[in-house]
């Protein structure tokens, strides 16, 4: 961030329209094709900032620095090609105050599109969008958990069964042993055995992650490091969770490039 005419007005009124901005929510949620995790549009972000800039007398102008284009063209897994339009730049954002002073923002936009008519488009949006949330310190929900998080983290410990603590309270009488069966219903121990012993990556899991590293333009080289994170020298060695962690992983940096998730794309239609 870079400021002009030291001492100008807009150094007193962002403090207060970042203060009147607050967090903005995950308000969206993107589904299909094993996808599913909550986002923040440009939309959501212009949304919220419009109404405040407008408060305080702040005023906004874009500038694009540099700009780059190019196109790919790559086999589709089920046979036949497609060409893939990339698009980069660098914007610069300025915040006005009413007496001229001004502070600038610059950010780095990429997007991807197959069509070839939005690649600029989704370059220009995830550069505004992360400019503002930079150069603004836009916060964070405190409230942004997954439901399933939610419910994994708030699931109540197991408790010893109160019919075993009475039995044993009673004279001499003996509560039943059943360790065996304890043992058995432990998830702990279910988890363990389903993680280290078998449920490898299956071909539909390893199809997806391919998928993903491809549309993301992923090269072998970066997908080899992936998989190595993981103490595994290739996909197969994978299981079945960490290859899911993967895919969670690649699908949100798509969502942030705003790079489109194609129908054809195998594993797609497998979890639907």
């Amino acid at each position: 961030m870079n400021g002009e005419k030291q001492g100008g007005e807009i150094f007193k009124l962002l403090p207060q329209a970042m203060k009147d901005i607050g967090a903005i929510p995950k308000a969206r949620r993107a589904k299909g094709g094993g996808i599913n995790y909550r986002f923040r549009s440009v939309d959501d972000v212009l949304n919220a900032i419009n109404p405040v800039l407008t408060k305080h007398g702040i005023s906004l102008s874009t500038e694009v620095l540099e700009y780059r284009t190019g196109e790919h063209t790559e086999e589709k897994a089920r046979g036949g090609e497609r060409v893939i339009y990339r698009a980069t730049l660098i914007l610069r954002i300025g915040l006005h105050g009413p007496d001229g002073s001004k502070v600038t923002i610059s950010s780095a936009g990429e997007g991807l599109d197959y069509a070839g008519d939005k690649a600029t488009n989704k370059a220009m949006s995830a550069a505004f969008k992360y400019a503002v949330f930079l150069g603004l310190a836009i916060p964070l929900e405190s409230t942004e958990i997954d439901d399933s998080d939610r419910e994994a983290s708030s699931a109540p410990k197991s408790e010893p069964e109160p019919e075993a603590q009475s039995q044993a309270s009673k004279g001499n009488s003996k509560p039943e042993q059943k360790p065996e069966q304890k043992q058995l219903n432990t998830t702990a121990d279910e988890n363990a055995y389903s993680e280290n012993l078998g449920e490898l990556c299956d071909e539909v899991r390893a199809a997806k992650i391919k998928s993903l590293a491809k549309n993301l333009g992923f090269g072998r080289p970066e997908l080899v490091k992936i998989v190595q994170k993981r103490d595994c020298s290739k996909i197969a060695e994978l299981t079945k969770k960490q290859a899911d962690e993967i895919i969670a992983n690649l699908a949100r940096k798509a969502q942030d490039q705003s790079v489109p998730f194609d129908p054809d794309e195998p594993g797609d239609k497998a979890k639907n």
